[in-house]
């Protein structure tokens, strides 16, 4: 947790957002994020708020009558220009909510991160652990995530499960930064820490 440099929210207890874009992969690594709050807070809650206060993050979530489900996940390299094929337009916090579900949509940007899946690509597998889950140890899965509380000093992942594959874990966990930098793929990341900052997405 003393790693972590990048941190959103307020209060006593902390928590940790773990991003991966290949959760079938030991070798890649995880974006992870830092979130403060004295309330009970749903993970569901926890993934907004820092998706809404990281510039550089975004998200698709699919809306259906049992609850919320996540459908996509990008991250912008950091010039500020964040576009997918499919043509999605991104509310001010960086989130596209629908009833319906998509497959197959990519970042334009060369440098962009951006995975989604539902019924053919595959899913967002998330799991709720420990520090030491990111490095090996065990996770635990957090379906309900509108309603499941997050816990002092848990770390939440959100994995992608390419082909539905069994096992995906947010892995190798690397620490956003607070100032923007070029980066290949997430062996360095920058993360801008503004509240509410608007988007430019295309």
């Amino acid at each position: 947790f003393d790693d972590v440099e990048v941190w959103f929210g307020s209060g006593e207890n902390e928590s940790l957002l773990a991003i991966d874009f290949d959760g079938s992969s030991t070798a890649d690594q995880a974006a992870v994020w830092g979130y403060r709050w004295d309330t009970d807070t749903s993970v569901e809650t926890l993934f907004r708020e820092v998706v809404g206060a990281e510039a550089r993050l975004f998200a698709k979530i699919s809306n259906f009558s049992f609850g919320n489900a996540i459908n996509g996940i990008g991250l912008d390299d950091g010039d500020g220009v964040f576009s997918l094929t499919d043509s999605t337009v991104f509310d001010q916090f960086g989130i596209f909510e629908s009833s319906a579900t998509s497959d197959g949509a990519t970042a334009i940007g060369a440098d962009d991160q951006y995975v989604e899946g539902w019924l053919r690509d595959g899913f967002y597998n998330i799991s709720a652990g420990t520090i030491e889950s990111l490095s090996g140890g065990s996770w635990t899965p957090a379906f309900a995530i509108g309603t499941e509380t997050i816990a002092d000093e848990g770390v939440y992942g959100f994995a992608f499960a390419p082909n539905f594959v069994s096992g995906a874990f947010a892995r190798n966990r690397v620490v956003p930064i607070p100032e923007p930098s070029a980066f290949a793929g997430l062996g360095v990341l920058a993360a801008t820490a503004i509240a509410g900052r608007r988007r430019r997405a295309t």
